[in-house]
Protein backbone atom coordinates (compact mmCIF):
# COMPACT_ATOMS: atom_id res chain seq x y z
CA UNK A 1 0.00 0.00 0.00
CA UNK A 2 1.26 3.23 -0.55
CA UNK A 3 -0.82 5.72 0.96
CA UNK A 4 -1.56 9.47 1.83
CA UNK A 5 -2.72 10.14 4.62
CA UNK A 6 -2.82 12.07 8.22
CA UNK A 7 -1.39 10.44 11.27
CA UNK A 8 -5.02 10.60 12.58
CA UNK A 9 -6.22 8.57 9.84
CA UNK A 10 -3.28 6.21 10.03
CA UNK A 11 -4.07 5.62 14.00
CA UNK A 12 -7.67 5.02 13.46
CA UNK A 13 -6.89 2.65 10.66
CA UNK A 14 -4.20 0.68 12.57
CA UNK A 15 -6.57 0.33 15.21
CA UNK A 16 -9.47 -1.29 13.48
CA UNK A 17 -8.40 -2.49 10.01
CA UNK A 18 -6.49 -5.81 10.21
CA UNK A 19 -6.74 -6.24 6.90
CA UNK A 20 -3.74 -4.01 6.65
CA UNK A 21 -1.11 -7.02 7.81
CA UNK A 22 -1.91 -8.78 4.84
CA UNK A 23 0.23 -6.41 2.78
CA UNK A 24 3.94 -6.91 2.51
CA UNK A 25 4.59 -3.44 3.32
CA UNK A 26 2.57 -0.32 3.64
CA UNK A 27 3.67 3.29 2.94
CA UNK A 28 2.06 5.86 4.24
CA UNK A 29 2.57 9.48 3.59
CA UNK A 30 2.63 10.70 7.45
CA UNK A 31 5.48 8.82 7.93
CA UNK A 32 7.84 9.11 5.66
CA UNK A 33 7.00 12.87 4.72
CA UNK A 34 6.54 12.68 1.15
CA UNK A 35 3.42 12.13 -0.47
CA UNK A 36 1.55 11.08 -3.77
CA UNK A 37 2.85 11.67 -6.95
CA UNK A 38 6.12 12.42 -5.00
CA UNK A 39 8.73 9.81 -6.56
CA UNK A 40 10.30 9.42 -3.16
CA UNK A 41 7.01 7.61 -2.22
CA UNK A 42 7.22 5.06 -4.67
CA UNK A 43 11.11 4.20 -4.15
CA UNK A 44 10.14 4.02 -0.10
CA UNK A 45 8.15 1.56 -1.17
CA UNK A 46 10.51 -0.09 -3.97
CA UNK A 47 13.23 -0.63 -1.43
CA UNK A 48 10.62 -2.18 1.55
CA UNK A 49 9.50 -4.60 -1.03
CA UNK A 50 13.30 -5.04 -2.41
CA UNK A 51 12.23 -4.90 -5.80
CA UNK A 52 12.66 -3.14 -8.88
CA UNK A 53 10.13 -0.75 -10.23
CA UNK A 54 9.49 -3.10 -13.75
CA UNK A 55 8.15 -5.77 -11.31
CA UNK A 56 5.56 -3.56 -9.34
CA UNK A 57 1.93 -2.66 -10.17
CA UNK A 58 0.39 0.92 -8.81
CA UNK A 59 -3.13 1.22 -8.91
CA UNK A 60 -4.65 4.23 -8.10
CA UNK A 61 -8.00 6.50 -9.67
CA UNK A 62 -5.60 9.44 -9.38
CA UNK A 63 -4.03 10.33 -13.20
CA UNK A 64 -1.36 12.30 -11.49
CA UNK A 65 -0.45 9.65 -9.09
CA UNK A 66 -0.24 6.56 -11.98
CA UNK A 67 2.15 8.87 -13.59
CA UNK A 68 4.38 9.51 -10.58
CA UNK A 69 4.68 5.65 -10.28
CA UNK A 70 5.28 5.60 -14.46
CA UNK A 71 8.07 7.82 -13.66
CA UNK A 72 10.09 5.93 -11.32
CA UNK A 73 9.68 2.91 -13.55
CA UNK A 74 6.76 1.06 -11.77
CA UNK A 75 3.97 -0.26 -14.57
CA UNK A 76 0.53 1.81 -13.57
CA UNK A 77 -2.65 1.83 -13.94
CA UNK A 78 -5.32 4.13 -13.10
CA UNK A 79 -8.25 2.73 -11.71
CA UNK A 80 -11.80 4.12 -13.25
CA UNK A 81 -14.29 0.85 -12.99
CA UNK A 82 -13.82 -2.63 -12.12
CA UNK A 83 -14.45 -3.59 -16.28
CA UNK A 84 -11.93 -1.16 -17.10
CA UNK A 85 -9.21 -2.54 -14.86
CA UNK A 86 -9.53 -5.73 -15.61
CA UNK A 87 -9.80 -5.36 -19.58
CA UNK A 88 -6.52 -3.15 -18.95
CA UNK A 89 -5.09 -6.18 -17.19
CA UNK A 90 -5.92 -8.42 -19.57
CA UNK A 91 -4.09 -6.27 -22.32
CA UNK A 92 -0.74 -6.06 -20.33
CA UNK A 93 -1.23 -9.90 -19.49
CA UNK A 94 -1.08 -9.43 -16.28
CA UNK A 95 -4.21 -11.68 -15.64
CA UNK A 96 -5.89 -14.71 -17.68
Amino acid sequence: IISNMTQNTLAFMKERFDWLAFFDTCVFSCEIGSNKPRREIYETCLRRLGLPAGECLFVDDSAENVEGAREVGMWALRFESMEQFLAELQVYELVQ
